[in-house]
């Protein structure tokens, strides 16, 4: 399972794990307040190519902590991709989300 551990925006950690990334799943990343990882409880951020980003789940993020981690994504986006990649993800779109 993969971890950006070294991110962690406000009290959330965010993640990328080796489940989501072969099965075809556009890419996301996960939040977490706790360094343990809880993916029933996780907030999930779905991710276009430009940096922008969509919540689908705030996993108890407040809206103020969402929009760093937004905005983390938008001036991070090669490290996400990177990341991606790096566990067998395929780095495309079906449509911007």
């Amino acid at each position: 399972m993969g971890k950006l551990k070294k991110y962690k925006i406000g009290n959330h950690y965010l993640y990328i794990t080796s489940k989501c990334t072969p099965g075809g799943e556009p890419p996301h990343i996960h939040s977490n307040k706790s360094k343990m990882l809880s993916p029933s409880s996780a907030g999930k951020l779905w991710v276009n190519s430009d940096g922008t980003s969509k919540v689908e789940k705030s996993g108890g993020a407040s809206t103020q902590e969402l929009k760093a981690i937004k905005d983390w994504l938008l001036d991070n986006i090669a490290v996400v991709q990177g990341e991606w990649e790096k566990l067998g993800g395929n780095w495309v779109w079906f449509s911007k989300i």
